[in-house]
């Protein structure tokens, strides 16, 4: 399996820079998982709908959520556990590395790519890790 330099540098950042105790790369859940009882679907249209005046399409063709959390995968995925004070901390990280910039097409498009990892990352925490303990959702 080829790791990517990207996913490498997060990976040893997470672990000796934010101390984390659990650290895996190319995160996907299972579609046996259960998920938490969280209203995304209301959630996903409000945003949709703060975004419908600026021409923005977040979610491109994933009409639903469940869609949406199958075909997600996180880079990075790192959870920092302090047991003094009984709290976690979950770091969420995509990585997106392009010799000439991202080139996902225009402005806008970029804009709608980075915006949808960032929500998916966060639909993905309230999904499968929500215990309220605080989420870093970053895009390096």
């Amino acid at each position: 399996m080829k790791i990517e330099i990207g996913e490498s540098l997060i990976y040893s950042w997470l672990r000796h820079i934010k101390q984390c105790q659990i650290v895996e790369i190319n995160w996907k859940s299972s579609p046996r998982w259960q998920t938490e009882s969280v209203d995304l679907d209301s959630m996903k249209k409000d945003i949709e709908n703060e975004f419908k005046d600026s021409g923005l399409d977040i979610f491109h063709k994933n009409n639903s959520i469940s869609q949406l959390l199958q075909q997600a995968e996180i880079d990075v995925v790192g959870l920092s556990i302090d047991s003094v004070h009984d709290e976690r901390v979950y770091h969420f990280v995509d990585v997106a590395f392009h010799e000439s910039g991202l080139n996902y097409g225009s402005k806008e498009e970029t804009i709608s790519r980075v915006l949808e990892k960032f929500i998916r990352s966060y639909f993905l925490y309230l999904s499968y890790f929500n215990d309220n303990s605080p989420a870093m959702v970053s895009i390096p």
